[in-house]
């Protein structure tokens, strides 16, 4: 079978019957969620360069951005799919989504002792 012949699928625009209200709104939301979603890893970017020293548990970062990266890259492939039918292409994307996730999860949970410990140690601000 010749996966990644677009010929074999219908766009997912058809299931919205190309009611352009309904294409519509699934653009625009998918869009304005991927440009969020693309915000945090610049954000994190940014921040991880302008520290003047080492920060602790910056591998986590990196998972965190490169996780939120791959949703964003998700959204984006759920506006391609309405006229294009690469739904084997969208599929390896989510797959890359979930390894990162996974391993996000997976990762943070020996760090959680170690948060905890060292956010109970800060002196709350006065008010």
């Amino acid at each position: 079978m010749d996966y990644f012949n677009i010929n074999n699928f219908m766009p997912h625009g058809m299931c919205y019957l190309w009611r352009p209200e309904l294409v519509g709104m699934h653009v625009i939301a998918d869009l304005a969620i991927a440009l969020a979603y693309f915000s945090i890893p610049i954000t994190i970017i940014v921040f991880l360069r302008r520290l003047d020293r080492p920060i602790p548990f910056r591998w986590a970062f990196i998972m965190f951005g490169i996780f939120i990266l791959f949703c964003g890259i998700n959204h984006i492939m759920s506006i391609v799919v309405l006229w294009v039918p690469i739904y084997y292409l969208e599929g390896i994307l989510k797959l890359m989504t979930a390894a990162a996730s996974v391993a996000t999860a997976v990762l943070m949970l020996p760090l959680l002792p170690v948060l905890i410990d060292r956010f109970t140690r800060i002196e709350p601000e006065p008010d």
